[in-house]
């Protein structure tokens, strides 16, 4: 039982500091995911504006279209 103890001391401090070095390089290595993932985002952000800038272009010109055709009649 003694041993068993001895034992357990010895090896926690160690589990310890694996499972601190474990955190520590999962921390370091999500930065590189969440820099990739804010990239991504952002090039989301500028496609949908330029689809929401070229819906609103065809929609001006949809509208001066019709404008033209009612002025004509």
């Amino acid at each position: 039982m003694i041993v068993f103890l001895i034992l357990i001391m010895l090896a926690a401090p160690i589990l310890l500091v694996v499972g601190l070095v474990v955190l520590l390089l999962r921390w370091l290595s999500g930065d590189d995911e969440t820099d990739e993932r804010v990239a991504e985002l952002e090039r989301e952000v500028e496609r949908l504006r330029h689809q929401q800038s070229s819906a609103e272009s065809d929609t001006d010109d949809e509208r001066r279209d019709r404008s033209d055709d009612a002025s004509r009649s």
